[in-house]
């Protein structure tokens, strides 16, 4: 596989909260491991260890045993490529009539993964597997607020895509 995916903190939280719980589900989380492990085409940002980290359960401890083992590929957002870019993503935000200062003020928040993956993505060539949605219809006289990675990430010409598109091209079947 040639395209290069790089994973939001939601594709790995929400199947673990929602329909592929480790104790019901093992199989995905083996075969999700196993493909991590072999394919430098999937990638994590650091801030989204960050965040996964963060848990005090079993999907942190899984997260912390590929991190251990190296068997994950963790990009750093400190690199000057993926910073060039998260400034012009936060630019977008402050000139976008379509957002509001809340939208700058959430996405500036140190930490916050979002902007660093679309930076991260733009600056390398990915596609982001996300399970967020574009926002509904913002105009100019009802900005958003909430910035959503597949809106922001349109605006600078990056695909997202979902879990179960990784699945496919993967090759992870249960």
């Amino acid at each position: 596989m040639s395209e290069k995916l790089l994973l939001d903190t939601n594709t790995f939280l929400t199947p673990y909260e929602s329909y592929y719980a480790p104790d019901l589900a093992p199989t995905f989380w083996k075969k999700l491991e196993a493909v991590l492990a072999k394919n430098k085409n999937l990638a994590v940002l650091d801030l989204v260890t960050d965040e996964l980290l963060k848990g005090k359960d079993e999907l942190q401890e899984w997260i912390q045993s590929l991190i251990d083992l190296r068997k994950i590929n963790i990009i750093s957002h400190n690199d000057v490529e993926i910073i060039k870019w998260y400034s012009r993503v936060l630019q977008f935000l402050q000139d976008s009539p379509l957002y509001t200062p809340k939208a700058l003020r959430e996405w500036s928040k140190a930490g916050l993964a979002d902007p660093w993956l679309i930076a991260t993505a733009k600056a390398y060539d990915y596609t982001i597997i996300t399970f967020e949605i574009p926002s509904g219809n913002i105009d100019v006289k009802s900005p958003s607020g909430r910035p959503k990675i597949p809106s922001i990430g349109s605006q600078f010409g990056i695909r997202c895509q979902n879990l179960y598109y990784l699945m496919r091209q993967m090759g992870i079947e249960l």
